[in-house]
């Protein structure tokens, strides 16, 4: 529940920031689970993205609640549905603060990309809104992903 709340607040001060009145986005969501990853899990988790009216950023919000061991990574991945995908953007991994069930976290994926990160550009944002995208969170106890999410319209 706390993961929840403080993700309410990342979102609302992204817009505070942001200037939501003056700045549309497109919205999709993600309610990860541990069924497209073939797993039983009481594990849960939410990706919000939001993408700019311009196309050329996405802000992800991400939170968890009920993974038992502690989490070792999570990603976007590209794949349809029921597909295995490449990593095309990390959300968190070791070492960039904290992640787990009391800590959400935001990340803005930008159109110049870097190193071993594929851009936010034209043809993401149209795998994007084609449902290819997907968000994973993994664990210790599963390695290949406790939790999964495609991300779709809202």
């Amino acid at each position: 529940m706390r993961a929840l709340v403080r993700l309410l607040f990342v979102l609302a001060t992204l817009c505070g920031v942001t200037g939501c009145d003056s700045y549309r986005y497109e919205t999709y969501v993600a309610e990860l689970d541990g069924a497209l990853e073939g797993v039983t899990t009481k594990a849960r988790g939410r990706a919000i993205v939001l993408v700019s009216r311009r196309g050329d950023r996405a802000e992800i919000a991400l939170s968890v609640s009920g993974v038992e061991s502690s989490i070792t990574g999570s990603y976007v991945r590209q794949a349809p549905r029921g597909q295995t995908g490449r990593s095309v953007y990390t959300l968190w991994e070791p070492g960039q603060g904290a992640f787990d069930n009391d800590s959400a976290i935001l990340r803005v994926w930008e159109r110049s990309g870097g190193p071993g990160v594929a851009a936010f550009d034209d043809a993401m944002l149209r795998e994007l809104r084609a449902g290819n995208l997907y968000v994973n969170v993994l664990s210790r106890a599963r390695p290949s992903g406790e939790v999964r999410g495609q991300l779709l319209p809202e």
